[in-house]
């Protein structure tokens, strides 16, 4: 037998794109909840009782009556409120919002610029409504469960990203619930920034994971201090690790896919990839959705320890097999404490790309005129950060005893031609 359970909606009647909206949302979420063997009874939100969930669904324009503006705030202090944006809404516009679980029926093109309805009558975003149809049902679903049982699941904590990254959150939120864990905050973070700071605290002390998204725009969400609600979440979530008061890892994803579009966020990204502050217990990648999902994944099934410690200092690319010449530097390079790998100790090229990619020094050993090959390793240096980490290299050192260029000098901090001398500069900087 289905669980009954009621729904009440709140829409502004004078907002008819609202209401049609509504209209449409209702038959459809019948039709979900019955494949998770619930069936509901739809009330109006002012006949709801204390055991119905309520639906508010939000357009900017609702904010523009002070009396419809409280009532929307009535609604959304109720411990069952799910809130539903149809179009992109100041935030500040919610006053106290810590209690609001959303589900946003927009997302933003960072190549355009564009809003995007997510809409079932848009053919192209016909999956992305089901999708979100089924995030509101699974609320409900994860409700009961709650209401009905004393365990609880184990926590990951994924930053809060309004405007900014929604559909990658939204991709490696399901991911995780897919696993059997619980996503935090389930709630809008407080944009009153103590507020905000006691509720991070609070959620991520308890998280066996912490992931933090970097968007693309710098964005700040606290205004008075001028300060993104992704800083404040770094920041924060640093300080625990640095205190100890979380046994969590972090994972940061700058996504691959876009590039940080303004001054301050590239200010921003630089100071979260070389700041000591941010690099405890914590790993930055810089790679697809997928990737961040896998690693993840890895990571709570216990397969991966993302920061594990055995990456080398240095890696050395040699171009020639003579075993002299490589023994040589190898062995100086021991002699001066460096943690040596290089690309002929019988590894693979996938491999060869990831000890790159985990490497604080790369260097290459051109001995033997080859312009294709000096070319070639190259490319492969620029491109291995956005494999596995997105960590700087802290120094790119050609050896260089043969003649040709192959490459522009400036891939490379040095460029050297005696032996010591290079082996000095493998040295990694003290961290």
């Amino acid at each position: 037998m289905p669980t009954e359970i009621s729904i009440s909606f709140w829409v502004n009647p004078v907002n008819q794109g609202s209401v049609k909206f509504v209209d449409e949302l209702k038959l459809d979420l019948e039709k979900c909840l019955s494949r998770f063997k619930l069936s509901a009874t739809f009330k109006n939100a002012e006949e709801a009782d204390k055991s119905s969930y309520t639906v508010v669904t939000l357009s900017e324009s609702d904010f523009n009556e002070p009396e419809t503006a409280k009532q929307i705030r009535s609604f959304l202090s109720k411990s069952n409120a799910i809130a539903i944006f149809i179009d992109p809404i100041d935030l500040h516009s919610l006053k106290e919002s810590g209690s609001i679980k959303p589900i946003y029926f927009w997302e933003k093109s960072y190549e355009t610029s564009e809003i995007l309805l997510v809409r079932k009558s848009t053919p192209d975003m016909q999956a992305r409504y089901w999708e979100k149809v089924t995030d509101i049902v699974q609320l409900i679903e994860e409700g009961q469960k709650t209401a009905t049982k004393a365990t609880q699941k184990p926590n990951v904590y994924i930053s809060q990203v309004y405007n900014a990254l929604q559909p990658e959150w939204e991709n490696l939120m399901r991911s995780i619930v897919d696993l059997g864990y619980d996503v935090v905050p389930s709630s809008l973070l407080s944009n009153n920034i103590d507020e905000c700071k006691q509720q991070i605290t609070e959620l991520a002390s308890s998280a066996e994971l912490i992931v933090l998204l970097i968007p693309p725009m710098y964005n700040p969400f606290f205004t008075t201090q001028h300060l993104s609600l992704a800083e404040h979440q770094c920041n924060i979530t640093a300080q625990l690790i640095q205190t100890n008061a979380t046994k969590a890892k972090r994972l940061i994803w700058i996504p691959s896919m876009y590039e940080a579009v303004d001054e301050e966020n590239q200010v921003f990204v630089e100071r979260i990839q070389r700041d000591d502050f941010h690099s405890q217990r914590t790993r930055v990648l810089k790679s697809p959705i997928e990737d961040l999902k896998r690693v993840c994944q890895q990571a709570l099934s216990g397969q991966m320890d993302i920061i594990s410690n055995d990456e080398p200092d240095t890696y050395l690319i040699f171009d020639s097999l003579n075993p002299t010449v490589r023994e040589n530097i190898i062995s100086k390079a021991q002699q001066q404490g460096i943690s040596i790998k290089s690309n002929v100790d019988g590894i693979t090229y996938r491999q060869h790309i990831e000890t790159l990619a985990k490497s604080k020094v790369a260097a290459i050993c051109y001995t033997s005129a080859n312009e294709t090959w000096l070319r070639v390793k190259t490319a492969e240096i620029l491109k291995s950060k956005g494999m596995d980490s997105y960590k700087p290299f802290q120094k790119v050192v050609l050896l260089k005893t043969a003649d040709g260029n192959g490459t522009s000098d400036s891939t490379f901090t040095n460029i050297v031609e005696n032996v010591d001398e290079f082996i000095t500069l493998l040295k990694p900087e003290l961290q």
